[in-house]
């Protein structure tokens, strides 16, 4: 008996011609079923034909070398298939090849099967994102913590921010700086008046006009405003 080999276009193929004799009839032989060995390689598998057979890949694997010739022993062989070659996944996941297969990953603050990838609202989806103090803002994959007005982040923390250390003079010259949690206050000093447009005290202190005031000074003297003062002048 004669055998022969070739690879069969577009499957992945060793066919083998062959038939046992019964009598004065030839019957096939299933090649696929050979009790010592079987004719395909690793991660394919075979179908019987009349005559021959032929070798199919796994999903997931394929063939490699386009001839095959009928040597004891030889036989044609499956490769893995690079599925992420053909970027299966969501632009955002991460492709894994597998043997025979891939997976597909959502990447750190999505969620999805990873076919498709939806951003987590962490700020929503977390017990507590940020420090009490904070406001938390969600991004793509991510969130963020902002410290409120009057604070500053340290860490995961906020602290107060002592405004009246800060070098660029938070209040008016004629004003003391009083530093509170979160804020600070500008207390015009003696003899001044905070502006009606004041913000915090630091949009300015005006003089107090104490002569306009009921006898600002005694007997028959004339009053002097002066900055933050005033000053009397006798006269007779």
């Amino acid at each position: 008996m004669e055998a022969t080999c070739a690879f069969v276009i577009p499957d992945f193929p060793a066919s083998v011609t062959c038939f046992i004799l019964n009598g004065s009839e030839c019957q096939d032989m299933d090649e696929c079923h050979d009790p010592d060995d079987t004719p395909c390689p690793e991660n394919s598998f075979c179908n019987n034909t009349v005559g021959s057979f032929f070798c199919m890949c796994s999903p997931g694997y394929k063939p490699i070398s386009l001839v095959c010739t009928n040597l004891p022993g030889e036989r044609q062989a499956c490769i893995d298939t690079n599925e992420c070659y053909y970027s299966p996944c969501h632009p955002l996941a991460r492709c894994w090849n597998t043997p025979g297969s891939y997976l597909c990953q959502c990447p750190t603050g999505f969620t999805g099967n990873g076919s498709w990838c939806k951003d987590v609202d962490e700020c929503v989806a977390l017990p507590t994102p940020c420090h009490p103090l904070a406001q938390c803002h969600n991004t793509p994959g991510s969130f963020v913590c902002v410290c409120k007005e009057g604070f500053m982040s340290v860490g995961t923390l906020c602290v107060d921010i002592d405004e009246c250390l800060q070098t660029d003079g938070q209040c008016p010259s004629v004003a003391t700086c009083i530093n509170y949690v979160g804020g600070f206050q500008c207390s015009c000093n003696h003899g001044w008046d905070a502006t009606s447009e004041n913000e915090h005290g630091k949009g300015g202190c005006v003089d107090v006009d104490e002569c306009v005031s009921l006898l600002p000074c005694p007997g028959q003297s004339s009053c002097v405003n002066l900055p933050g003062s005033h000053a009397s002048e006798n006269w007779c």
